[in-house]
């Protein structure tokens, strides 16, 4: 692991071998997995992202980043990457910029706001068309496609499940939901299952979702790539984002109808991930964030027909 961060001066040198006309190179605090920097021309903006792994290569996500963009999904178009930069020792990718903001930072009028979701929604559904080798995190050191970590969809499901669920038996659930949760996540194992995964974004929510003035402009942030269940990515969304779920189900029914089966999966997939998260951070100021989202979740599936 590298833990200093590429001198700016030397990203700027490596930048102008590919942009011309460079105005002011800046680091980006935002970014957490990876070295973040925004380079700006007099109309253009980029930027390039190191990873501190030295094993890890950003070769996968170029893979999906081209892929979708052949697509016609809109994300970030990749300029040039390396697997290993010879002046930082990191592998290094440069983008072009999604214009505009996000979702989340900058909420759109309501009008506005459902057409993004249901733009996002379709594009959304694209990216569940692209075939992963394997489930769970994208391994970041196999060259030329892209491999889940888990060859079947159960070791993933059932990797770390026994210890969660016996982080809830320990904390603040009562016995008929520590019950419930345990059902459910019997249910989720079985009705998730599928032999094949599909490419899925991993952290798909309103941060990652931009728009300029009310129009879509694309989905951002492809550092958490996995190979999953095509629910993965919707649940993930309607555990934070529950209110504008049906406008992005909208657009994606659009590419791809979910059923409401699907619907009702997608609930038991977003309690699974809860589960798991609530689990890692119970020891962490973040224990009553995750235990609330929790909380809402298993509401949310107590009040759904199917249940």
């Amino acid at each position: 692991m590298i833990t200093q961060a590429p001198d700016i001066n030397i990203v700027e040198t490596i930048a102008k071998i590919h942009i011309d006309n460079i105005a002011r190179v800046e680091r980006v605090a935002e970014g957490v997995s990876t070295f973040v920097y925004r380079i700006k021309t007099r109309d253009q903006t980029f930027y390039m992202r190191f990873l501190p792994e030295d094993w890890a290569d950003f070769e996968p996500e170029v893979i999906v980043l081209n892929t979708l963009y052949d697509k016609g999904v809109k994300v970030p178009n990749v300029i040039f990457w390396e697997s290993k930069n010879p002046d930082v020792g990191m592998s290094m990718m440069l983008c072009s910029e999604i214009p505009g903001d996000s979702v989340n930072n900058n909420r759109p009028n309501a009008n506005d706001l459902h057409q993004i979701l249901f733009d996002a929604g379709k594009q959304s559904a694209l990216i569940h068309t692209v075939p992963v080798d394997g489930f769970s995190w994208i391994e970041r050191n196999i060259k030329g496609r892209l491999a889940g970590e888990k060859k079947t969809f159960d070791g993933y499901f059932m990797q770390h499940l026994e210890e969660s669920l016996q982080v809830m038996e320990q904390n603040h659930f009562s016995d008929s939901d520590k019950t419930l949760i345990t059902d459910l996540m019997k249910k989720a194992r079985k009705a998730l299952n599928i032999e094949n995964a599909v490419l899925v974004h991993g952290d798909f929510d309103e941060t990652h979702i931009f728009h300029l003035n009310g129009q879509y402009t694309g989905i951002i942030d492809f550092g958490e790539i996995r190979g999953n269940n095509r629910l993965f990515d919707l649940a993930l969304f309607v555990a934070f984002n529950p209110k504008d779920f049906k406008y992005l189900v909208k657009g994606y029914n659009e590419i791809y109808p979910l059923s409401s089966d699907d619907l009702y999966n997608t609930e038991l997939m977003a309690l699974f991930y809860l589960v798991h998260k609530f689990a890692k951070k119970v020891d962490t100021p973040k224990k009553d964030f995750w235990l609330e989202l929790v909380n809402k979740q298993l509401n949310r599936i107590k009040s759904y027909p199917a249940i």
